[in-house]
């Protein structure tokens, strides 16, 4: 009896399964002969190979419901309960962009862009040959310099992102440092500088990145 049950169990036939969008329920694809031990990730890879625009399968995104949460990639059908009946909702994330290159850009940018007024400051100012800049600008240089470095070192050799992908829709919030920093090297880099300014204006911006990072990923602070 039990190698009976055994070989029942080995024969489930594989299921044809109906993939719909999520919010419209119109038809994405019908995938053949999936057996019940495929994974959402299989499944992942099957709408990718049927339709090239979702071959990143880090922009799909799979549920039971139509606004039900994302099922992992590992969990299998028939841990999940899905039959040859159940109908599973797609949702397309959009174009991705990895997260270490989000980051490397919302370090470098502020980076690059500061020096560029610090070496180069007569393409903002006019001709300033005839100024000096003061110590106050050139510590401000080397500590705006040092943070971001020290930023884009950590992203490259220290942090590790839970998810490999981000959808490209949302970058603009990483954009904002790099849209702070004209405004900032004004203050800070500027011949006219005071040591008073450079301080404030360092530590806010200091406060801004921590707060577009905190918005971003929080659980890098942990």
């Amino acid at each position: 009896m039990g190698q009976s049950a055994h070989t029942a169990q080995l024969s489930i036939p594989d299921m044809e399964l109906e993939i719909v969008n999520a919010k419209s329920s119109k038809p994405v694809v019908t995938l053949a002969a999936q057996p019940s031990s495929s994974t959402i990730g299989d499944l992942k890879k099957a709408i990718g190979s049927a339709k090239p625009k979702y071959k990143d399968v880090n922009r799909q995104e799979l549920r039971q419901e139509a606004k039900g949460k994302p099922l992992k990639d590992e969990a299998t059908l028939e841990s999940l309960g899905i039959t040859e009946s159940t109908t599973l909702y797609f949702k397309d994330r959009g174009t991705q962009i990895a997260w270490t290159t989000v980051f490397m850009a919302e370090y470098m940018g502020p980076l690059v862009v500061y020096l560029l007024f610090y070496i180069r400051p007569w393409l903002v100012y006019g001709d300033t040959s005839k100024d000096e800049m003061s110590t106050t600008t050139h510590i401000a240089a080397a500590a705006w310099t040092f943070h971001y470095a020290k930023r884009v070192l950590e992203t490259i050799f220290v942090h590790r992102f839970s998810n490999a992908t981000m959808p490209l829709a949302i970058c603009s919030r990483t954009a904002a440092t790099t849209g702070d920093s004209p405004r900032t090297v004004p203050t800070i880099s500027t011949i006219l500088s005071t040591p008073a300014h450079a301080i404030l204006k360092h530590t806010f911006s200091l406060a801004f990145s921590f707060s577009v990072n905190w918005a971003t990923s929080p659980s890098m602070f942990f």
